[in-house]
């Protein structure tokens, strides 16, 4: 059994409403706001762009001895596999269906085809994404600016550049036989763990692939307001989780405010760091930041160097995989969808075992079946 059941439409739609709540538009900023602002931006796109803050990479010193395969199959196809051994994980985490297991992956069926009734019969209120998400991005970028300059990354000190330009004592452009071959297996050995294949059997991970992809879901119904709704949620979630419950309740119009007096601190701490930042132009203050290289920490660990080492036959396969497959799209989105509600309405929309006598998930599959097969 598996229900994305239509008792969940009404509390998303008073959470929803909430959220449409009119408020008034933003302030125009003064010149000083405009200014920190993008440099509050610019800063953390150079951090993302270095992966930063993230804890220093200590490789073995022996790694770089190694010689890694690189994957044979084409960039498209490492993506495809990518996301179908996603959606695996992510149908097992969200529905607890196990998508290898035909039965499971039927009831998976059954909450893509309810979902879809939920959103013709009981469509919740439109709530525009807009104000939302441009909101929690600009609290994310100076969430990142505020962790990057606790950990003092904007100035280090002269051990932590070593650290992250040097590891194991070896500047970091050396690393690059290994890393250029890591990042292109990385898609690989996901996919090899997600379906607890052997990474020296392809065959494992070949069957595990066919099995997914013989999978059949419902065209989504209303696959843009669904995505809508995520993107609200999502940003909704973050927010709340850095401003806290109080200041979402009060609205759109608080939480822009505790934004506006977030960036304004960070833009005063710069000054301190950097005398005269708040004066001259962003391209100059960027100019004037430490050398730091890109950090490789989250790829390239021991767990993943070692699955690495293994897979000269997986690495060898050519594969013919389809591309941009529905499966993956749908199954996602779906999977996206249950996680925001799951954490907005502090309860799964989606349900193991009927919810009463009035339970309509078995006569909507027969339906969405019946017209797979028209």
């Amino acid at each position: 059994m598996g229900c994305f059941c239509r008792m969940t439409m009404t509390p998303l739609a008073s959470e929803l409403s909430k959220l449409r709540k009119a408020a008034p538009p933003p302030a125009e900023p003064d010149k000083a706001e405009q200014a920190a602002t993008e440099k509050v931006s610019a800063l953390a796109d150079w951090l993302a762009a270095r992966g930063l803050p993230a804890a220093p990479w200590k490789p073995d010193p022996a790694w770089r001895a190694l010689r890694l395969p690189t994957p044979q199959m084409s960039p498209a196809a490492l993506t495809t596999i990518s996301g179908l051994t996603h959606l695996r994980a992510e149908a097992l985490r969200q529905c607890g269906t196990d998508l290898l297991d035909p039965t499971q992956a039927e009831a998976f069926r059954r909450v893509v085809a309810t979902m879809n009734e939920r959103f013709r019969k009981q469509q919740p209120p439109p709530v525009d994404p807009h104000d939302w998400t441009q909101l929690a991005q600009q609290n994310d970028t100076a969430d990142r600016l505020a962790q990057a300059m606790k950990e003092g990354l904007l100035k280090p000190t002269p051990q932590q550049q070593e650290e992250y330009n040097e590891p194991a004592g070896v500047p970091m452009r050396e690393w690059g036989g290994l890393l250029r071959p890591l990042r292109q297996l990385a898609p690989l050995i996901a996919a090899a763990r997600q379906l607890d294949a052997d990474e020296e059997d392809p065959t494992q991970l070949a069957e595990g692939l066919r099995k997914l992809s013989r999978v059949k879901l419902p065209p989504l119904a209303e696959p843009e307001r669904m995505e809508q709704l995520g993107q609200v949620l999502s940003a909704v979630q973050r927010l709340r989780a850095s401003l806290g419950e109080d200041t979402l309740e009060q609205g759109l119009a608080a939480a822009r405010e505790r934004v506006r007096k977030k960036v304004a601190a960070l833009a005063r701490a710069l000054e301190r760091d950097y005398p005269g930042a708040a004066d001259e132009p962003v391209e100059h203050m960027l100019a004037r930041l430490p050398k730091l290289a890109v950090t490789p920490t989250p790829l390239a660990t021991a767990a993943v160097v070692q699955a690495a080492r293994k897979m000269e036959k997986l690495a060898a396969v050519t594969w013919k995989v389809p591309e941009n497959m529905p499966l993956v799209r749908d199954g996602l989105a779906t999977s996206r969808l249950i996680e925001h509600m799951k954490t907005a309405l502090g309860n799964s929309p989606v349900r193991t075992t009927p919810c009463g006598s009035q339970c309509d998930a078995a006569a909507l599959l027969r339906a969405a079946n019946g017209a797979a097969a028209a």
